[in-house]
């Protein structure tokens, strides 16, 4: 434990220490104490932290929003719950917060868990409300959880919307569609996304043909969001045709991951039709697919028409030996990558 005042540590990392509730005392005693005042980064990710460990952490926070100029916290890989994340909800709306990137991956928090008679919305409703336009958070990965869009009120989405500084949002491996009132929720909030979003990560959050229409529509809405994070998602004939439409009409994305998403031939000559409309892709991953000689085309339109393009990622596809060498030699001198094997 540190005895010494110490005004140059800025960054405490406590990852992988054991908490229990004797060392949350001290830590919160270290943080009183003002031994360490400009502290600003606590990372405390694989500690096993239960809420009834973390939970007088947050209430530190909350009596005392002074003591410490929080700017990061990674709670990611532990047990908390939304118990947790409602004493978080209410950390973050004090006027003059100061944090700007918070984890909660990896945790089992439960979107409908904190639902009562007398609360009846969901917490991630409640979380995306507070984040207002004085938010100071940059940064929310909530990945990993399992949050949804079901029961949400959308006035909450609309202060969401009036955010002007979260650039990276992540909701990655969250089922977060499941019914219709949960697929109504998240079209009203991707139309609702804030417009300084940069990152979108909806890796694995139930994406299909029935609502790719809602993301092809918010993007074009968005013109800072330049890396969008769509794997492990089903995407089927629809959506390919929905994506070749994005890439054509949208000029500011500079990133975009399909891996793992199910694409077929028919889906790549899709994509393929309006790819070489698009100008500012710079890399495009389609890694894990069922993608073969159609990759040819799709690869020349790319290396003709957009000379900012980097990197294709073919890995993990069943693409022969004549098809590769067809792509090598299309590429030459060019700056484009393209990644093939296992």
């Amino acid at each position: 434990m540190i005895v010494k005042r110490s005004p140059y540590l800025v960054y405490l990392n406590l990852n992988y220490i054991e908490f229990d509730q004797y060392r949350m005392e001290r830590l919160i005693l270290l943080l009183h104490s003002r031994v360490v005042p400009n502290l600003s980064d606590l990372v405390l990710s694989q500690c096993r932290l239960s809420d009834e460990v973390v939970v007088p952490l947050l209430q530190f926070l909350i009596q005392y929003p002074h003591d410490l100029i929080m700017k990061r916290m990674d709670l990611s890989e532990n047990k908390l719950t939304e118990i947790s994340l409602t004493y978080f909800i209410e950390f973050l709306s004090l006027p003059g917060c100061t944090l700007q990137c918070l984890s909660f991956s990896n945790n089992n928090i439960n979107s409908m868990g904190s639902m009562t008679k007398d609360h009846p919305n969901n917490i991630l409703g409640d979380l995306l409300g507070c984040l207002k336009e004085n938010s100071s958070l940059i940064l929310l990965d909530l990945s990993h959880n399992m949050f949804n869009f079901s029961n949400i009120d959308h006035q909450q989405l609309e202060s969401f919307s009036q955010n002007f500084n979260l650039k990276f949002l992540m909701l990655n491996y969250n089922q977060l569609i499941h019914n219709d009132n949960s697929a109504e929720s998240f079209t009203v909030f991707l139309n609702l996304l804030p417009m300084s979003l940069s990152h979108f990560n909806l890796s694995c959050t139930g994406i299909d043909d029935s609502n790719i229409g809602d993301i092809y529509l918010a993007s074009l809405k968005k013109s800072n969001l330049k890396f969008l994070n769509l794997s492990e998602n089903s995407l089927g004939r629809e959506s390919c045709n929905t994506l070749s439409l994005l890439l054509r009409n949208n000029s500011y994305l500079r990133n975009l991951d399909l891996t793992d998403t199910r694409i077929s031939e028919s889906g790549i000559r899709l994509i393929t039709e309006n790819i070489g409309e698009n100008k500012t892709l710079r890399s495009l991953k389609l890694s894990r697919n069922r993608i073969g000689s159609s990759i040819v085309e799709l690869v020349n339109s790319c290396i003709t028409h957009n000379s900012n393009l980097r990197i294709i990622d073919l890995r993990y596809n069943a693409i022969s030996n004549d098809v590769i060498e067809q792509i090598n030699q299309l590429i030459g001198n060019t700056p484009l990558s393209v990644l093939f094997g296992t």
